[in-house]
């Protein structure tokens, strides 16, 4: 199989869950996480032979496909598929964490009235989680970043009855929302000046950009990766997440969404590197 599809076929088996599940998880009743389970081990073990592909090329293997999507201003926006041994390697962590979840999962929630929904909402996080790290331009990233926290929302008030979850998860989206607002200024500021947003050119782009106006735009990106992270300090929302079913706190508040954050700073290094000023505010929220 081409290297391309086994990569969209690594979100796009959880997206296949979520639209079954979200038609007919009522009917399917305590049989739903069947769905779900194969879904995720399908695209574990397409992860895995992703992983395997990209360390047989050596260094410098990469696998970069994309589409022209919209015009913008007179620029061509693509989106597509973009692995390397960094995305292929979060791709078997995600996947790896994910089975062990839903696994789990399956017996948690085993009996509730909403079980079919709950695999429903647990895989379009899945879903976006996956296309997010094979993303091959920062809008793409951002696209799936806004998905993932629209699923935190409704999984951290997946018990809505419970005043604590409706409280939590209003929190949790509002705070979020903050960091993500510098998310969006930081790649607007990016597509101005870069003229383009492509992650595999993005080194070669600010080579030639004024360092002051990426350690601006550094620091807006860092912005919403604090907040998708709960780094200080927008830290907050995190303990209350916990409100939430426990594999929601298993899988997005644990390892997952938080490790977005994180990924998203690896995926857009050169910026921060090239701005030299940056560095230290990522160290300084580190530290706290």
């Amino acid at each position: 199989m081409r290297p391309e599809i086994l990569a969209i076929a690594v979100p796009a088996l959880p997206a296949a869950s979520f639209v079954l599940l979200a038609a007919f998880g009522r009917r399917l009743g305590g049989r739903a996480h069947w769905v779900a389970l194969a879904a995720v081990f399908g695209s574990l073990a397409c992860s895995v032979a992703l992983l395997l592909h990209i360390a047989a090329g050596g260094e410098g293997a990469v696998i970069h496909a994309t589409f022209p999507w919209a015009i913008v201003g007179g620029r061509p926006v693509e989106f597509g598929v973009f692995v390397d041994g960094l995305s292929a390697s979060v791709l078997v962590m995600v996947a790896v964490v994910a089975a062990m979840v839903f696994t789990y999962a399956a017996g948690y929630m085993c009996g509730d009235e909403r079980y079919g929904w709950f695999f429903s909402a647990f895989s379009l996080f899945l879903t976006s989680m996956f296309a997010l790290v094979i993303s091959s331009n920062l809008l793409q990233v951002m696209v799936f970043w806004e998905v993932m926290g629209l699923c935190s929302y409704l999984l951290i008030g997946f018990w809505y009855e419970r005043e604590e979850s409706r409280r939590a998860c209003i929190k949790a989206f509002i705070t979020t929302r903050i960091g993500d607002m510098g998310f969006l200024a930081g790649t607007a500021l990016l597509w101005i000046r870069l003229g383009s947003l492509d992650l595999r050119e993005l080194p070669r782009l600010v080579e030639e950009a004024d360092p002051r106006f990426l350690a601006l735009a550094a620091l807006l990106l860092l912005m919403g990766a604090v907040g998708k992270s709960a780094q200080f300090p927008l830290h907050v929302w995190l303990p209350d997440a916990m409100a939430g079913p426990t594999p929601v706190s298993g899988l997005l508040h644990s390892a997952t969404m938080v490790a977005a954050g994180v990924f998203l700073v690896a995926r857009t290094y050169p910026v921060f590197e090239a701005s030299h000023f940056a560095l230290p505010f990522i160290t300084g929220v580190g530290v706290v």
